[in-house]
Formats: C-alpha cells, structure tokens, sequence
C-alpha cells in the first residue's frame, strides 16, 4: 500500500473516528478501520515515507500490529523521500 501525507492523516483521522464510534455504540458490532483490513496478514515491518517530518506516519503505529518504521524529512532542511510510490522502491 502507498499513500501520501494526506493520506496518512486521513487514515488516522478515520482511526480517531472509529474508535469513537465503537465507544458510542458498545451494544454494536465493533468497526475495524480500512489501515486494519488493508494490513491484515502483512508479514515483516510496516514502511511509511514522507516528505513531511516522520510524526506524521507515526501517529499510525499505536493501531498497527506490526513495527512502524518511519522514513522523514525531520532536520534535512529539505525533501529527501521521492514523492512517487515508483520512487520509494527504488
């Protein structure tokens, strides 16, 4: 899976609003967030770039069930990650 920055913090968001959810309904069938489903049986670390400082993925690793490492700009003084999915696996 590859997303931007916007897309990590919107799955986050969307983790916040889950969770919530199931708090306000606890007689319901608990939701799963999509970032759950998506990882589901995914073996070996999760690898998050961004162009943005590494905060931003990271606020994903308290749902994960794998190890979150985190690829940043944070003190580079510039973008150093490859803005393209193509690019990051090279």
């Amino acid at each position: 899976m590859c997303g931007a920055s916007p897309a990590i913090t919107s799955f986050a968001a969307r983790r916040w609003q889950t969770e919530r959810w199931n708090r306000l309904h606890p007689a319901e069938p608990e939701k799963r967030p999509h970032i759950l489903t998506a990882l589901e049986g995914a073996e070996g670390p999760i690898i998050a770039a961004s162009d943005y400082m590494k905060i931003v993925p990271d606020q994903l690793a308290p749902w994960l069930t794998g190890r979150l490492v985190t690829l940043g700009t944070d003190a580079s003084g510039g973008a150093i990650i490859a803005n393209t999915c193509a690019g990051i696996s090279r």
